[in-house]
């Protein structure tokens, strides 16, 4: 039986990759805690690779997201349809208010 430290949250979040750049669609969160998350991705990441990236708990004004920043430590999957496991090292809730358009 596998037994983890932190609780996994079964969460379909928005997923934007800051770095390595990327589109910033395409990612959806599988499940998440306070150390790690699982999303899924069209494009495949090696592991032990450094990333930052922005996971949107409400995407409406005021958008607010968490930034983190980790590391890859597994992926599965095939050519088309990859689920990758990363680190939360360190993050910082963000804000974003959207001016209104004229």
């Amino acid at each position: 039986m596998e037994q983890r430290r932190k609780t996994r949250f079964p969460l379909n979040l928005k997923l934007e990759m800051i770095e390595p750049r990327a589109p910033a669609s395409g990612y959806t969160t599988v499940d998440i805690s306070s150390s790690g998350v699982r999303f899924q991705s069209a494009e495949e990441l090696p592991v032990g690779h450094r990333i930052v990236y922005r996971v949107i708990l409400l995407d409406r004004e005021p958008r607010v997201s968490i930034r983190c920043h980790g590391s890859v430590v597994r992926i599965r999957g095939t050519k088309a349809h990859f689920e990758i496991a990363a680190t939360v090292e360190r993050h910082e809730a963000e804000r974003e208010f959207i001016a209104a358009r004229q």
